[in-house]
């Protein structure tokens, strides 16, 4: 009996380490209705039979808008024509932020197109000199 006891509370002091380390790692992960997200392309690979896969995938598609909360790790997506086949509820672990970003935008209406269908890349900024 006294050796049960020695084994639980080993095992017991190596969880709450292996707690601790993940409990450092993670960060929780909460959207609001109307966020944008990516979703996880792995967990959707089934559906992409005919796209390129392996090391050259894309990792995440979107962004997808959120369209509500189900549960608590649960969130429903307003998915695009293409994924229509495919539930549109993930888990928020399949999920991923979508930071907006003014520098990297590219707006249709700024590019001129040439005839040859090429365009002139001009800079936004200088950087350094």
């Amino acid at each position: 009996m006294q050796q049960i006891e020695i084994v639980r509370k080993n095992m017991k002091a190596a969880q709450d380490r292996q707690k601790k380390y993940a409990d450092r790692r993670t960060r929780p992960l909460e959207f609001e209705e109307g966020d944008l997200v990516y979703l996880r392309a792995t967990s959707i690979s089934l559906a992409f039979r005919h796209q390129r896969r392996g090391k050259l995938g894309p990792r995440y598609l979107g962004p997808y808008q959120i369209k509500g909360r189900v549960g608590p790790f649960a969130y429903r997506l307003e998915l695009s024509e293409a994924l229509t086949e495919l539930h549109d509820v993930f888990h928020v672990s399949q999920l991923r932020k979508h930071i907006y970003n003014l520098d990297v935008e590219v707006r249709v209406e700024d590019v001129e197109l040439q005839l040859d269908m090429t365009f002139e890349v001009q800079p936004v900024r200088v950087l350094e000199r």
